[in-house]
C-alpha cells in the first residue's frame, strides 16, 4: 500500500525491508513533541571561586529519544481497506509486525536500525528532505486499545547518535591554492557525529601531492582566526590514493600501508569539519583551500560527506 503524505517517517531494521510509518494499517499522530525538538546538549557549567554565575562551557549535543505516538488497526496492508476475513486477527498480526520490527538484535546483543524523516524545506512547493539516524527501541511499546482491532502505542527511540543525516554529497578540490565552497545544509556541523552506515566523512588525497594541507577558513573559533586545517606529512605519490576518515581517525594509502600518525589537525578538536549556515535561509557556504609544499603539484583531494539535520 502507498504512503498517505509525502512528508513520512519510515523505519528499516538491520537487514530488513524499509516500512513506511504512514499507511492506512499504521500511522503517526499529528502530535509534535519530541520528534521535531533539538538534542539537549551534554556537559555542565562551572564554578569558580569569587565570581559570579558560572563559567561557561563548551558543550556537545547529547544522546536523545525521539518518541513516535502511533496507532495500529485491523486494516488489511494490502488494500487499505478493514480486513474483510477477520479484523481482530489482522490487528494481530499487524501489531507483531511492527513490534518485531522495532526489537532489533543480533547475537551480541541490541542492534540499531535506521530511522528516517522526509520533511518539505525551501520556497513553494519544497523539496521532500530524507535524512536517516541509527536508532534503537528505548521503550516497551505497550497498547493501549481503544476497540479490540485498533491501539495507539508510542515508540520511544534512542539516537546514540541525535542527527538526522542525508544523502552523501562529494566535492573535488581542484586547483592548489584555489579555494572552492562547499554548501553545508542542516543546522549541525558535518565531522562531531559518529562514524555509521548513515554517516560518513572522508577526504580522498590524490597524488601527486608534497605534504597536503586541506584548510576551512569558514570554520573559525576563538582557539584559531584561521580556520579549521588538517595537514597530511608526507607526499602522496602519482597514481597513488590516501583515504583520510575524519570519523574515525584513520589514514590508509592505496597501497595498503596505514598513514594515520601522518595526519596533524589544527583549530578544532576534530580532524576536519564543515559548518551550517548562520542564517537558515542561506546555505552553510565553506571556503576550502588545498595548499602543498610544490605549487606545481596537480593532485586533488576529494571531500564526502553527509548533511546533518536535528
Amino acid at each position: 500500500m502507498t504512503n498517505t503524505t509525502d512528508e513520512f517517517w519510515s523505519w528499516r531494521a538491520p537487514n530488513g525491508p524499509d516500512i513506511s510509518l504512514a499507511q492506512p494499517w499504521l500511522t503517526i499522530s499529528t502530535i509534535g513533541g519530541s520528534r521535531f525538538g533539538m538534542p539537549g546538549l551534554r556537559g555542565n557549567d562551572y564554578e569558580v571561586p569569587f565570581r559570579a554565575g558560572l563559567q561557561h562551557r563548551q558543550k556537545y549535543p547529547n544522546a536523545r529519544t525521539v518518541s513516535l505516538v502511533m496507532s495500529v488497526s485491523g486494516t488489511d496492508p494490502l488494500t487499505g481497506a478493514p480486513a474483510t476475513d477477520d479484523q481482530v486477527l489482522a490487528w494481530n498480526n499487524n501489531f507483531r509486525y511492527i513490534r518485531q520490527a522495532f526489537w532489533t538484535r543480533d547475537p551480541i546483543g541490541s542492534a540499531q536500525g535506521k530511522l528516517t524523516r522526509r520533511w518539505r524545506l525551501g520556497t513553494f512547493p519544497g523539496t521532500v528532505v530524507a535524512a536517516s539516524a541509527m536508532a534503537e527501541i528505548g521503550g516497551t511499546m505497550d497498547p493501549s486499545m481503544t476497540g479490540r482491532t485498533r491501539s495507539d502505542f508510542t515508540v520511544d527511540l534512542v539516537l546514540s547518535d541525535p542527527y538526522f543525516y542525508s544523502a552523501q554529497q562529494q566535492s573535488a578540490v581542484i586547483g592548489i591554492g584555489n579555494p572552492v565552497t562547499l554548501t553545508a545544509l542542516g543546522e549541525g556541523i558535518v565531522g562531531e557525529g559518529q562514524a555509521s552506515s548513515v554517516f560518513s566523512f572522508t577526504c580522498v588525497l590524490t597524488g601527486p601531492l608534497n605534504f597536503p594541507t586541506l584548510a576551512n577558513a569558514t570554520a573559525t573559533s576563538a582557539a584559531s582566526s584561521a580556520g579549521v586545517l588538517f595537514s597530511y606529512n608526507d607526499s602522496v605519490a602519482l597514481g597513488e590514493t590516501v583515504t583520510v576518515d575524519f570519523l574515525r581517525f584513520t589514514a590508509t594509502s592505496s597501497t595498503g600501508a596505514d598513514k594515520t600518525s601522518k595526519i596533524r589537525h589544527a583549530g578544532s578538536r576534530m580532524w576536519f569539519c564543515l559548518v551550517p549556515p548562520p542564517d537558515p535561509a542561506v546555505p552553510g557556504s565553506n571556503s576550502v583551500t588545498l595548499t602543498t609544499l610544490n605549487a606545481t603539484d596537480t593532485g586533488t583531494a576529494t571531500v564526502a560527506w553527509n548533511d546533518c539535520y536535528t
